[in-house]
């Protein structure tokens, strides 16, 4: 758990990390990356630093796609937290 703390801590692009539950996986990652060369940077940093923890599966997408329904915003997480709050 040490090594997992500090390669997130290294690592500002990791915008959300948890542990959770599925069918398939335990844990969950959001990243950011300049560009798909800096995606696959990461990814081998992973799978090298920690591997126990590294990511089985991926989904890349862009911020430039035309098929945006909702932006990712904190701004849309707030609302939704404030009116569930009501």
């Amino acid at each position: 758990m040490r090594k997992s703390r500090e390669f997130v801590e290294k690592r500002p692009n990791l915008i959300f990390v948890s542990s959770g539950r599925s069918t398939s996986f335990d844990r969950v990652a959001i990243s950011v990356h300049k560009s798909y060369s800096d995606y696959v940077k990461f990814m081998k940093e992973a799978k090298t630093e920690v591997p126990e923890y590294h990511m089985a599966d991926t989904f890349l997408l862009s911020y430039r796609s035309d098929v945006i329904l909702r932006s990712l915003s904190f701004k849309t997480l707030a609302d939704y937290l404030k009116k569930e709050g009501s």
